[in-house]
C-alpha cells in the first residue's frame, strides 16, 4: 500500500492509500473516521480491484483550507481522488459509509465520473417510509426572537394550556441557557410539568454557557449525522454565524460519547434537575428479603433478586 497526497481545489492536502490492482473503487468513510476504518474492505478487495482510501478533510492526515464547511468542497475532494486513481476512462466505482454514502450520492449528481455507487447506513429516509406527523401536531406561535421575556404572561398563559397533557417526557432548554428566551423557556416548563420526568438540552453558542450534563443517550453514526443535517438544514437564521458548522455539533456530541463511555463515541448529554425513580416488582422483592435477613430468616435465593 502506498501513500501519497492529493491536492483539491482550495489547496487542502488529502491523505490517499491505494492498493491492488484493476478496476479503481473509492472508500469513503462517515464523519467521525479517518481512511484506516475502511482499510479491511480494502485489502478484501485489493486482489479484484484497485481499491482507494482516503482521509476527508480535517481529518486524520488531510488538512482544510476551507474557512467553513459545505459539502461542495468534499465534493471537490472526491473529485481530485477520482482524477488521480481513476483508470483508462478516467472514472471510479465509489463506496460510502454513513455520511460517506452521502456525499458519494451528492458526487454522482453533480456530475462526477462516477460508474457505480453503492452505500451503507447513510441516514437518508425514502420518501413514503416514514408516515408524516398529523398537521395539527405541532402549535406555533409568532413570538418575536429575543423578547419573550417581556411578553411574559403572554407566554405564561401558552404553557397553563398544556396543564391538561400529561407527556411520558418532555425536553426543554438547560436552565442556565443564558439567551433569555432560552431560560424562560426552561422556567416555564417547570412550574407547568411537576410530576413529570424533564431532561433539559444544551445549545452551543458564543455565550459560553456549556455545563455538565448528567443524563447521557448513546447514539449511532448515522443518527448522529443525521441530527447534525437536520440542524444544519432547518436552522437556516443561525446559518450566518461562524460557528454553526457541522464539525462543531459532532465535536459536541463525540465529547459526550467520551464522558459517557458510549460505545460509538457519540452521545447525547441532557441536564436531569430531578429524576424520580419508581422501585418495580424485582426491587420489592429485594426489600422483602432484606426485611428476612433483619428477622433472622433465610434470605431470598438470587433468582428473586
Amino acid at each position: 500500500m502506498s501513500t501519497t497526497h492529493v491536492v483539491s481545489g482550495d489547496g487542502t492536502r488529502l491523505a490517499v492509500d491505494v492498493v491492488g490492482t484493476g478496476s479503481p473503487v473509492v472508500l469513503i468513510g462517515g464523519a467521525f473516521n479517518d481512511r484506516s476504518t475502511v482499510t479491511a474492505l480494502a485489502a478484501a478487495l485489493a486482489p479484484k480491484f484497485t481499491a482507494v482510501t482516503y482521509d476527508r478533510r480535517r481529518r486524520g492526515e488531510s488538512d482544510d483550507r476551507s474557512e467553513e464547511y459545505v459539502s461542495e468542497r468534499e465534493i471537490e475532494d472526491l473529485a481530485a481522488v477520482i482524477e488521480h486513481v481513476g483508470g483508462a476512462a478516467g472514472t471510479a466505482s465509489v463506496f460510502g459509509h454513513s455520511s460517506g454514502g452521502v456525499l458519494a450520492l451528492k458526487a454522482a449528481i453533480a456530475g462526477l465520473p462516477i460508474e457505480r455507487v453503492a452505500v451503507y447506513e447513510t441516514p437518508f429516509e425514502v420518501d413514503g417510509s416514514r408516515p408524516l406527523p398529523p398537521a395539527d401536531l405541532f402549535d406555533v406561535h409568532g413570538y418575536r426572537d429575543g423578547f419573550l421575556p417581556y411578553v411574559g404572561g403572554e407566554v405564561k398563559q401558552v404553557f397553563e394550556d398544556l396543564k391538561g397533557f400529561a407527556p411520558d417526557l418532555i425536553f426543554t432548554h438547560y436552565s442556565n441557557d443564558r439567551h433569555q428566551d432560552h431560560r424562560l423557556a426552561a422556567e416555564l416548563t417547570w412550574n407547568t410539568f411537576r410530576n413529570h420526568l424533564v431532561l433539559e438540552y444544551e445549545i452551543p453558542k458564543y455565550d459560553g454557557d456549556f455545563g455538565s450534563p448528567n443524563v447521557f443517550v448513546g447514539l449511532t453514526d448515522a443518527v448522529a449525522e443525521r441530527k447534525v443535517q437536520l440542524l444544519l438544514e432547518h436552522f437556516r437564521t443561525q446559518r450566518e454565524r461562524r460557528w454553526f458548522t457541522e464539525d462543531l455539533f459532532l465535536a459536541v456530541l463525540r465529547i459526550r460519547g467520551m464522558e459517557s463511555n458510549s460505545p460509538s463515541g457519540l452521545a447525547e448529554g441532557f441536564y436531569g434537575r430531578k429524576v424520580v425513580l419508581t422501585p418495580g416488582p424485582r426491587a420489592a422483592d429485594r426489600a422483602s428479603g432484606d426485611a428476612a435477613i433483619l428477622a433472622g430468616a433465610a434470605p431470598l435465593s438470587n433468582t428473586t433478586l
